[in-house]
């Protein structure tokens, strides 16, 4: 569907904030955060962009210079529409970046409209043009797919990753549903500040599973889909314990899934942390 060469990396070990429990990632390519949006995934989008505190040790890196935080633009989850003109946005961007912000209105083909009288995809063409002002290495884009019509998700991946192959630049994408996991190099699934499976397109721990049938299709009549309803993650043993089908059919599994964190095991080539795949 979409593919991106492998261009900087940015390195995260150990990171620890209250909401981060000392995760390890490697961010290149398309690398693809999969869960529900919360409190964790917001300190890491804080703690790469510079605004948070935190343990643990992020490193960025292209092979030849380190990239700074003013390499870095953000595509956030809630695309407001403020009362002004396109243009006004667009003139920010280009006194914080540098840029001619004529030449990108002209090459995104935006109109110099008031924002709130735009339509959703155009909304966010607007907050995708801060990519193309100074030298953006890494674009982290929010779960802003969550909150925009369908329509307008699979037009909108499309020209995101466009921007991030033109401009070589590493892009970092939130999910909350595996609906479009296919244009991922790396996923990570992150649930409750723990990475729970690093991998590719096939995933195997029971969350991640979750997060796939999260994907509801028009099936045969009477055809019946199941819904695993997610809340609060357990603060002891595997955070999904509560809301796991596997170990809610084996009380044993269940007991142990509530009091031991499970380390990482080997399935399908993916590292998935659950007890499931213990050998």
């Amino acid at each position: 569907m979409f593919s991106l060469s492998v261009g900087d990396m940015i390195f995260v070990k150990n990171l620890t904030t209250e909401n981060i429990h000392g995760i390890t990632l490697a961010i290149d390519g398309i690398t693809c955060i999969l869960g529900d949006w919360d409190k964790d995934k917001s300190d890491l989008v804080d703690v790469l962009l510079g605004r948070k505190r935190f343990s643990g040790e992020v490193s960025y890196f292209n092979g030849i210079e380190k990239i700074s935080p003013s390499n870095i633009r953000l595509i956030p989850r809630n695309l407001e529409r403020p009362k002004v003109f396109v243009s006004q946005i667009l003139k920010l961007f280009s006194k914080r970046y540098s840029g001619n912000y004529e030449v990108i209105m002209n090459f995104l083909n935006l109109n110099d409209t008031e924002m709130n009288s735009l339509e959703e995809f155009e909304v966010f063409k607007v907050y995708l043009s801060s990519v193309f002002f100074g030298k953006t290495k890494l674009i982290i884009s929010e779960d802003f797919l969550e909150l925009i019509e369908e329509q307008a998700k699979y037009l909108a991946l499309k020209y995101l990753i466009k921007a991030a192959k033109m401009l070589n630049s590493t892009l970092l994408l939130f999910m909350s549903s595996a609906e479009y996991s296919e244009i991922c190099s790396k996923i990570y699934v992150i649930y409750g500040g723990r990475v729970l499976e690093e991998g590719r397109k096939e995933l195997y721990h029971p969350y991640s599973q979750t997060m796939q049938k999260s994907v509801i299709t028009i099936g045969k009549k009477f055809e019946k889909i199941d819904v695993v309803e997610v809340g609060k993650p357990s603060d002891k043993g595997c955070p999904f314990h509560d809301y796991c089908y596997a170990a809610k059919n084996d009380k044993l599994l269940f007991r142990k899934c509530a009091l031991q964190e499970p380390p990482f095991f080997i399935k399908g080539g993916n590292k998935v942390a659950c007890w499931l795949y213990e050998m």
